[in-house]
């Protein structure tokens, strides 16, 4: 369930926070507009683009994510640069007439371009996020039933909910942000919607960045390598960033909203006042509380699933006469075995070993080439990819392919299973 909500809130936060950012800038534009068209014709085409991605991802093996990213980021991070630009050379402000992209009269060509750059960039952007971050919510789903024999079980419900519970929590930040910046004063929010999009242009950068330097399109410079690694290691760096600057636009507006005094002649104009106090202070404490459930997903839940379950240590065997011996009354009762061996350079490699069926065996390495030396451990009678969170098909462990284990070879021989040492061996890089 964690780890597919965690899918949710690191696949599509950008996609969550930047769309209400940019309505800010953009204003209140006419129904029917070329404004209003554009976004909803940018909305359906990255609708397709995440979709048919999915697809493809799914279905055949001839797309690369890191391809297929980068053709997004190239062109949409000089977009960004360029919006934040005209966000402030064309600052919107609350006495412009009409839509923020219409010309006005007396306006300079330059005027008019910038303009025209708040009103037409953001659908461009939004197609842009969508077709970057949808991908990861519609494969998602298509992974819910791998290793089980079908859906109706609690396994499958478990993921299902987290991957809604996602979805729930970054509708509600996209409510709340949207929200937050029409109630702040202009400058409040122009400084809270500059640095918002400007975590987010960090963030996909960053992703960029990463994504040349390990598929060699970068020259690999010592500081690039350096920054890759920082930033590797620190997943929710710019989504903690954007959470801090919204949340004190969130603090801000809530001060501003207990300490004015409104006052005046005029009583109804002074419960009108008080009234739009009273909708400062709750749309303030929505966004603090949306943020707090983010902040508890990206922090707390994320150290819970990556600890994962309490695992026992493997077992240390040692070789005697050329080979690993490991009695079969004790690896044939049907339950997962965890084998750790030292190998003569000193490097641990584990393997595991279970018993499928009446005579034949499982053996494999404890790690795949999928998800790396992350292991596997034992669920009820299932047995599970720690890293993935994938159910494994016993029948299949021992062969090659998917999210299964390396494949071992073993021998029975005189009650006991043989492995050959060497072959741990020749593993070893796969636990360095």
């Amino acid at each position: 369930m964690l780890l597919y909500l965690l899918k949710v809130l690191d696949g599509a936060w950008p996609l969550a926070l930047g769309p209400p950012l940019m309505a800010w800038a953009r204003g209140p534009a006419p129904r029917g507009g070329r404004g209003s068209l554009a976004l909803v014709v940018a909305v359906g085409l990255g609708f397709l683009a995440g979709l048919g991605y999915a697809w493809f991802k799914r279905t055949t093996g001839w797309v690369v994510r890191e391809y297929y990213d980068i053709a997004i980021l190239w062109p949409l991070l000089p977009l960004m640069a360029l919006y934040l630009a005209a966000l402030w050379i064309r600052r919107p402000r609350p006495t412009d007439k009409g839509r923020m992209g219409a010309p006005q009269g007396g306006a300079s060509p330059w005027r008019s371009f910038w303009e025209k750059a708040l009103a037409f960039i953001p659908p461009v952007i939004v197609f842009f996020l969508m077709a970057r971050c949808l991908p990861d919510l519609f494969i998602a789903p298509l992974d819910f039933d791998v290793g089980l024999g079908t859906v109706f079980n609690m396994e499958w419900l478990l993921r299902a909910t987290g991957w809604l519970c996602g979805l729930l929590i970054l509708s509600l930040l996209w409510l709340a942000t949207a929200i937050i910046t029409r109630r702040l004063g202009h400058t409040a929010a122009l400084l809270t919607v500059t640095a918002c999009l400007l975590w987010i242009f960090c963030y996909l950068g960053a992703d960029a960045l990463r994504i040349m330097y390990v598929r060699r399109l970068w020259l690999t410079y010592g500081w690039v390598a350096d920054l890759v690694i920082f930033l590797s290691g620190r997943e929710n760096f710019f989504l903690f960033l954007e959470e801090a600057t919204l949340a004190l636009a969130a603090l801000f507006l809530l001060w501003v909203s207990v300490s004015a005094k409104p006052g005046g002649d005029n009583p109804a104009l002074v419960r009108k006042a008080r009234y739009g106090l009273a909708l400062d202070r709750r749309s303030a404490i929505f966004l603090l509380v949306c943020l707090s459930m983010v902040f508890l997903c990206a922090q707390n839940l994320r150290a819970v699933h990556e600890r994962g379950p309490n695992i026992p240590d493997p077992d240390e065997v040692f070789a005697q006469d050329g080979a690993i011996r490991l009695p079969l009354e004790i690896v044939g009762d049907g339950n997962l075995h965890r084998y750790a061996y030292k190998t003569e350079s000193g490097t641990i490699v584990r393997f595991i070993v279970i018993k499928k069926s009446a005579n034949a065996y499982g053996v494999g390495l404890d790690a795949c080439d999928i998800c790396g030396a992350t292991g596997y451990y034992q669920r009820g009678d299932q047995v599970i990819c720690k890293l993935c969170d994938v159910v494994m098909n016993k029948t299949t462990i021992g062969f090659p392919g998917g999210c299964n284990p390396v494949p071992l070879q073993f021998k029975i021989e005189s009650g006991a299973m043989l492995i050959d040492p060497s072959h741990l061996d020749a593993e070893r890089r796969r636990f360095e």
